[in-house]
């Protein structure tokens, strides 16, 4: 009897044993089938391949980046959305990055389509506050509304921007109609006429004309003297926070077709390369002028984790929303990984800082304290 007993549990145990291994066996395939899930939604919203998002959104229900996933597939769709569905998200993930992050690309929609009934109603949810283009679309909607003077706001808005966007152009000209004796930096853009003296080339920095340019040439091969392939290819240069993408040659194509992007020279960063739902990368140095190569080799490429695409959509997160408790900061990685992280966060750090700091490195002065220090 005794003797039987033992049996018996021992039986228990090993079918426990058994039934334990196989969970973690299918917990495993199921997260390595989400992880590439994820990757190949990344590559499908580059793309803004609405009908490829929308099959694989399901597949990513209950996972840690689902918030990521549903934000892709919405915001490809967000033109053609109904206020009900757009609504259905805020509420799923609300108080999270993507719900504002999709609620940032629905009020810059409702400015261009100038609906500013919904504008003025979605704006005071807009906790992030860090789009230019809202901000003008903002003033203009209150200037339209309630007759606000736009001189002052609109001013500074313009005059912090380094590449001109709608929202703020929209504002500008509205005030060049309204107040053009009080603002004579902007022009109407279908008028001829400028009322005052353009005096911009006394004080913009010359721009670079092509022939200062680093023309980076990239090509992607399968293996060292093998064939060419096709893939997405986004340069990071470590400074703007998106990339520059494009798309490599493949086949029989002539070895000078091949895409270029122009940087400015001594630039350094990360090329991106997607095929499928996998993504690699490789680094590159300083450019020099004129017309860089660069034959990436697929095999020899860096794999993109799915681990460093969470820290990386992390790292994109507002600064609020940034908590060092999040999940993705508990998930560990191996020296590759935990390598390629800290290249992340310096490459945002120095974006911030390009982005923060810019008047100071052009006035040559830092100002702490009340205190200014110069150099030359």
């Amino acid at each position: 009897m005794r003797f039987s007993t033992i049996l018996t549990s021992i039986a228990l145990v090993a079918s426990a044993l058994s039934f334990s291994h196989t969970c973690a066996l299918a917990q495993g395939r199921n997260n390595a089938r989400a992880d590439a899930t994820i990757l190949e939604m990344a590559q499908a919203y580059q793309v803004r391949d609405r009908k490829r998002l929308a099959q694989l959104l399901p597949q990513v229900r209950g996972t840690v980046l689902e918030p990521w996933a549903a934000y892709w597939e919405m915001s490809a769709r967000l033109d053609n959305a109904s206020d009900s569905d757009i609504q259905d998200f805020m509420t799923r993930f609300a108080n999270t990055y993507q719900e504002d992050r999709l609620r940032a690309d629905w009020l810059l929609q409702l400015g261009r389509d100038r609906d500013w009934e919904k504008f003025n109603r979605e704006y005071p949810k807009y906790r992030m506050n860090d789009d230019h283009s809202i901000r003008c679309y903002a003033l203009l909607s209150d200037h339209l509304t309630h007759g606000t003077s736009l001189q002052a706001a609109v001013a500074d808005a313009w005059l912090s921007l380094k590449d001109a966007d709608e929202g703020c152009a929209s504002a500008a000209e509205r005030l060049v109609k309204t107040e053009p004796a009080t603002f004579p930096m902007v022009w109407a853009r279908e008028s001829t006429v400028v009322a005052a003296v353009n005096v911009t080339g006394r004080y913009a920095k010359t721009s670079v004309t092509q022939d200062e340019y680093a023309k980076l040439g990239v090509r992607l091969w399968d293996q060292k003297q093998g064939k060419r392939l096709s893939a997405k290819v986004c340069v990071l240069d470590g400074v703007r926070r998106t990339c520059a993408l494009a798309d490599t040659k493949s086949g029989t194509a002539d070895l000078n077709d091949m895409p270029r992007f122009n940087l400015k020279p001594g630039t350094s960063g990360w090329l991106r390369f997607t095929i499928g739902g996998e993504i690699r990368e490789m680094p590159f140095a300083a450019l020099e002028k004129g017309n860089p190569t660069v034959d990436a080799v697929w095999s020899d490429l860096h794999v993109f984790t799915p681990a460093l695409l969470a820290i990386e959509s992390w790292i994109a997160a507002p600064d609020s929303e940034r908590t060092p408790n999040a999940p993705v900061m508990q998930t560990p990685l191996t020296k590759s990984e935990a390598d390629r992280a800290v290249e992340l966060l310096a490459a945002y750090r120095t974006a911030n800082l390009t982005e923060t700091r810019t008047s100071e490195l052009e006035q040559k002065s830092v100002t702490l304290d009340g205190k200014t220090l110069r150099w030359m």
